[in-house]
């Protein structure tokens, strides 16, 4: 991929996108035929008038170098920081030669906040990276568990083409989806290479990547 060009399909919707997952090749595709145009409106202030205000949701800091690097203990919880730390450097990974991200739980406007006081300092504050488990489930018969998001985020999330989705899995063309993820962060965030153990649908609804 890094020597060729990624394939660009017209619809995500189509046969040949169908024939690319079956094969495991990466593809950019338009997101509307499976999504639809709801979600594209989930923009930071979107989401900061729609997110619960009191709910506090899990947000990676970088190790101060501007780069988010997750590890596994950071992501069950086992490397919680207060806000008040923020402004101090990470420390070393415990998962390898990398410095991991901690994490640490806010609002999101506690988030946008702190992104603005990042911008601010010049880059000298922990940056910010938002999380947030939209839906997610452990088996085909289960319905799931809606995440911590209001009553017209959730309309927005069920506009989503479940039925086509469930087609291609019986089909075989996707394995079990077993959870949409919601990440929001700053322009210029970078994020350190890795693999995904499962195969995942990655949507950019705003910016670029």
């Amino acid at each position: 991929l890094i020597r060729g060009q990624v394939p660009r399909l017209e619809r995500l919707d189509a046969s040949e996108a169908q024939e690319l997952l079956c094969e495991g090749q990466a593809f950019v595709a338009p997101a509307e035929g499976l999504l639809g145009r709801r979600l594209f409106q989930w923009d930071f202030q979107y989401l900061k008038k729609h997110l619960p205000a009191s709910q506090r949701y899990g947000v990676m800091l970088d190790e101060g170098t501007g780069k988010i690097v997750m590890s596994h203990s950071a992501r069950n919880g086992q490397r919680q920081v207060e806000r008040s730390e923020l402004g101090q450097q990470g420390h070393q990974g415990d998962e390898g030669l990398f410095s991991t991200s901690d994490q640490t739980r806010m609002t999101f406007t506690d988030f946008l906040a702190d992104a603005q006081q990042f911008r601010e300092s010049g880059g000298k504050r922990k940056l910010p990276y938002f999380g947030v488990h939209l839906l997610w489930r452990f088996k085909e018969e289960e319905n799931g568990y809606l995440g911590q998001i209001d009553e017209e985020m959730a309309d927005d999330l069920w506009s989503i083409r479940f039925d086509l989705i469930k087609e291609w899995q019986e089909m075989n063309v996707l394995p079990l989806v077993q959870r949409f993820y919601l990440f929001a962060g700053l322009g210029g965030t970078l994020y350190h290479c890795h693999y995904d153990l499962q195969p995942n649908l990655h949507v950019q609804l705003t910016g670029r990547k």
